[in-house]
């Protein structure tokens, strides 16, 4: 596909949203250092580890719906790669972001 020189179109820039909550486990264990996974189905999902007392924040992140989840390695740390799956089920969304706004999402792994 190609444009025609002529044709105007605007590009609209934005400053993404967050996703920022607390790792909950079991007996209110202490959930520092867990590995927490953002997927927007977009082929580019990350990993961080959460913070003292189980927190976490992602930020700069597109509008729509993420999953958070549990991951039990780092993406992109020693080695660790990312590599997609074809699945018939939809994908279980955990929650939506919003341009500019902060969505809390607690990942709560009390249950098994």
């Amino acid at each position: 596909m190609s444009l025609d020189p002529v044709t105007e179109f605007d590009v609209v820039l934005t400053r993404g949203g967050a996703i920022e909550g607390r790792v909950l486990l079991p007996d209110g264990k202490d959930a520092s250092g867990t590995i927490v996974a953002f997927n927007h189905g977009d082929s580019c999902p990350f990993t961080q580890r959460a913070g003292p007392g189980g927190t976490f924040r992602a930020t700069g992140l597109a509008s729509g719906k993420w999953q958070v989840l549990p991951a039990k390695a780092e993406i992109g740390v020693d080695g660790i790669a990312y590599a997609g799956i074809d699945k018939e089920e939809p994908m279980i969304w955990s929650c939506e972001v919003r341009d500019g706004d902060t969505t809390r999402f607690d990942l709560d792994l009390t249950k098994p």
